[in-house]
């Protein structure tokens, strides 16, 4: 039971009083959000925002339960209206822009990814899917800057400095493209991305 009212005291600081029914759900839905169990936390989630529709830290779950899930229209929905009620809050910006760049709808998601790149706990995972995103819009450019700061991660070095990759190659930067791939190729030259790094150095080599 402890547990489960920390995880609720988590969400729920500084929002309106849900309802006892929602405040339940919501705890059951987290518990297994963070056992990985999206499916389930999902239902669990849709039960609190049917039992208390202003509760908006369950909506705010309950959208980025979807966004794992790969529901992108319905995150994005979620995760607007917790934002248009509380605008400053930057995790939900976070993942509304994560949202919109997995729903192929970069240019949307530019300005939300910005905000959440203001707060320095969200600020490497916000530069990276902002890098991301101007890469699908062909700003090369301010991609690569992005991403260069998203590589300074441990946790995002591996992707961010593919993608980078990718930009600088955009950009004709062969030296700066060259490093960043071969930095993939010898971290994990197995998995998917070291496979396309190995294509692009292919590609790269006179």
């Amino acid at each position: 039971t402890s547990i489960l009212a920390l995880l609720v005291l988590l969400v729920s600081a500084g929002a309106a009083p849900a309802s006892q029914d929602s405040e339940l759900h919501k705890a059951s839905g987290l518990v297994r959000f963070h056992a990985g169990d999206h499916a389930a936390a999902l239902t669990e989630f849709d039960a609190a925002v049917a039992a208390d529709a202003t509760d908006l830290d369950a909506r705010y779950y309950r959208g980025v339960t979807r966004g794992r899930l790969r529901q992108t229209t319905g995150a994005i929905e979620d995760l607007r209206a917790v934002l248009a009620a509380q605008p400053t809050l930057d995790r939900a910006a976070l993942e509304l822009g994560i949202a919109l760049v997995a729903g192929a709808r970069a240019a949307e998601a530019i300005a939300p990814l910005e905000q959440a790149k203001r707060a320095p706990a969200l600020a490497s995972q916000a530069a990276y899917f902002l890098g991301i995103a101007e890469l699908r819009l062909g700003q090369n450019r301010a991609a690569a800057a992005e991403l260069r700061r998203a590589g300074e991660s441990d946790t995002l070095r591996l992707s961010a400095r593919y993608y980078e990759g990718v930009a600088r190659a955009r950009l004709q930067h062969w030296v700066t493209a060259r490093d960043r791939f071969e930095y993939v190729v010898a971290t994990d030259g197995t998995s998917k991305l070291g496979q396309e790094a190995t294509a692009f150095l292919d590609e790269l080599r006179p």
